[in-house]
């Protein structure tokens, strides 16, 4: 990453660490990492609100390497928040089930974007300024996954969420396995 982005991740970072450690509760826990994580969205995005890109691959590096992984913070919070919230905890057969739904809604999202994920991986960059790039946006970010700390006409490309979805999606699957004590695919 840019130096400068680097000192914002790794406050990140920090912060997520301090909530692990300082808070008391699960929930608190929970809470105190999505706060931060979306501090620390908000204090990028104002950092770069003020100073122009230096050049388009700039701004191509930052919606396809840096953001996702601010974003995805943002949303693991979330989903480890919505799980702790709904997982069934008296019932064993509800609880795999709800994990089991976990696991089919991050399969059914990678299945879904499979053709992006092709071009991330073979290392294709023909589309990035298509894909990248606020200004060539074809809006369906603000359909699909319109959340209210990535409305911002400038702050999102078509496909820098799918990126972050992707990396949340990743680290929640290895949570559910972890704390399910389940081996779900």
């Amino acid at each position: 990453m840019h130096p400068i982005y680097d000192s914002f991740y790794l406050d990140l970072l920090r912060s997520l660490e301090d909530c692990k450690l300082n808070r008391s509760s699960e929930e608190e826990r929970l809470e105190c990492c999505y706060e931060k994580a979306l501090h620390h969205w908000e204090q990028l995005k104002s950092y770069f609100r003020d100073h122009q890109f230096e050049s388009t691959a700039e701004e191509v590096f930052f919606f396809k390497q840096v953001k996702p992984v601010f974003i995805s913070e943002i949303e693991y919070s979330l989903l480890r928040y919505q799980s702790y919230l709904f997982e069934p905890d008296r019932d064993e057969e509800a609880r795999i089930y709800f994990w089991k739904m976990e696991c089919r809604k991050i399969r059914t999202f990678l299945a879904n974007h499979s053709a992006f994920f092709d071009y991330l991986d073979c290392g294709d960059n023909s589309m990035d300024s298509q894909f990248f790039l606020p200004r060539n946006s074809d809006g369906s970010n603000f359909l699909l996954f319109g959340r209210s700390y990535d409305l911002g006409v400038n702050t999102a490309s078509s496909h820098d969420w799918i990126i972050s979805m992707r990396m949340t999606y990743k680290k929640y699957h290895e949570y559910i396995n972890a704390h399910s004590g389940l081996s779900l695919e």
